[in-house]
């Protein structure tokens, strides 16, 4: 992982509150992938248009309902962007 992925990853853990249920981040926050390549930080995409800070709950519930479409939503609200151009980057990193 190179510095500027672990810049993104430090960003979204230092959020004031988990962008999905809005629990403040008295604790600690984890960084949750919008769109997994797979297992592992060597194949994840670590960029701010992939990335949210989730509570230990609501990153469990995503792994487990499988929620990429809403995450990607989150990210472009987040990021004052169209859900397109904020999947089409996705799709870019993805592919890179």
């Amino acid at each position: 992982m190179n510095q500027t992925e672990q810049a993104a990853i430090d960003r979204a853990r230092a959020r004031r509150a988990c962008e999905l249920c809005g629990k403040p981040n008295t604790d600690y926050l984890e960084a949750a992938h919008a769109l997994s390549k797979g297992m592992g930080s060597a194949h994840e995409i670590n960029h701010d248009y992939n990335l949210l800070a989730f509570c230990r709950d609501c990153h469990q519930a995503q792994h487990t309902e499988g929620v990429t479409g809403i995450l990607q939503r989150l990210i472009a609200k987040r990021e004052c962007r169209p859900v397109e151009v904020i999947r089409e980057c996705v799709r870019k990193l993805r592919n890179a």
